[in-house]
């Protein structure tokens, strides 16, 4: 997989996670006041891992694209790492 259908993914893959924060969203609002503080410390998370995420695409798509495949491993390692936490936050909804 080149460097722009990575990327491609990943975007993807962000706009599911942004799809989640918005049905949390609808759930905090519909919590009783003691969920409430417990959903929006999730929500934090969720948010911030979404950020890191972004962040790491604007990283890929700043990388030249023969500057790639050295940058790929790392960008795999630090994604992943994301992922985990942004599902940790999100299966706390469940």
């Amino acid at each position: 997989m080149n460097r722009d259908q990575y990327v491609e993914m990943l975007k993807a893959r962000l706009d599911e996670w942004n799809g989640q924060i918005s049905k949390a969203e609808v759930q905090i609002k519909d919590a009783s006041d003691d969920m409430k503080a417990r959903y929006e410390e999730q929500l934090a998370e969720m948010t911030k891992q979404a950020e890191a995420a972004q962040d790491k695409i604007q990283s890929a798509i700043q990388t030249h694209s023969e500057d790639w495949e050295k940058h790929r491993a790392n960008m795999e390692t630090a994604w992943n790492d994301i992922a985990e936490g942004f599902t940790k936050a999100w299966s706390r909804f469940s």
